[in-house]
């Protein structure tokens, strides 16, 4: 099994510490919202040959599928190095539960050249309020 932490601006993590195989990183929010530590992680993870992926967290109050694709796609080629974990579609809002929507915004992603799934909670796959059958999932499990 491989081991990863998640990191974005809200924490400040010295990702060497924990020696994980991979790193996803917070690319941002919706339209307009860049996380701020996210090139800088991305440097330390290409600096150190950790692969790295993103994910970005939608918000369809704030814009329809394509603009959070398009922010995203923005955002992910300005970060150093490569995105090799994928972009990770992070729904965990009601406001990001379009199924729609977040099988649009992955389809872009993919069409750009990257992997791209859905990250969000276990209850929300078991529920089915998130299915979005044709990209994998990454499902948010605590405790």
């Amino acid at each position: 099994m491989k081991r990863g932490i998640d990191v974005s601006m809200f924490v400040d993590v010295d990702i060497l510490k924990y020696k994980p195989d991979f790193v996803i990183i917070r690319g941002g929010e919706g339209v307009a919202f860049k996380d701020s530590k996210a090139a800088a992680y991305a440097k330390v993870c290409e600096d150190h040959h950790i692969p790295y992926g993103v994910y970005w967290v939608l918000d369809f109050s704030s814009g329809t599928s394509a603009q959070h694709a398009a922010e995203c796609l923005r955002t992910v080629r300005n970060l150093p190095g490569r995105v090799r974990m994928g972009i990770w579609a992070d729904c965990e809002t009601p406001a990001s539960m379009d199924n729609v929507a977040v099988a649009e915004f992955c389809q872009k992603i993919q069409d750009a050249g990257y992997y791209a799934g859905v990250y969000t909670g276990i209850n929300y796959l078991r529920s089915g309020k998130i299915k979005v059958d044709a990209f994998d999932k990454w499902a948010a499990y605590y405790g």
